[in-house]
C-alpha cells in the first residue's frame, strides 16, 4: 500500500468509518497520508459519490463493513 499519496485526483477523508464504508463498498484504498498525529485517507476520485451514501444511512452489511473496519485499522498500525 502506498502512504504518500498526492495523486490529483483523490478523494480523501479524515473519518475513519467514512474510510471503513468506502471500502467495503468496494472502493480501493490507496494511501494513507500521516500529518503529525492527523491520517488522510486516499481513495480515488469516484469515491467521493458514495460519500453521500454514507451520510444518508446506507444499508450495508455489517460483516463487509466490520472487515473494512479492522483492514483500515491494521494499515494505520502498520504504518507506525
Amino acid at each position: 500500500m502506498n502512504y504518500a499519496f498526492s495523486g490529483p485526483k483523490a478523494y480523501r477523508t479524515t473519518d475513519l468509518h467514512v474510510a471503513a464504508f468506502l471500502i467495503a463498498r468496494g472502493h480501493r484504498l490507496v494511501g494513507i497520508e500521516r500529518s503529525g498525529r492527523l491520517q488522510e485517507f486516499c481513495f480515488d476520485a469516484d469515491a467521493a459519490g458514495d460519500v453521500r451514501h454514507y451520510f444518508e444511512n446506507a444499508a450495508i452489511g455489517s460483516r463487509d463493513y466490520g472487515r473494512a473496519l479492522r483492514n483500515v485499522k491494521r494499515a494505520l498500525h502498520e504504518g507506525k
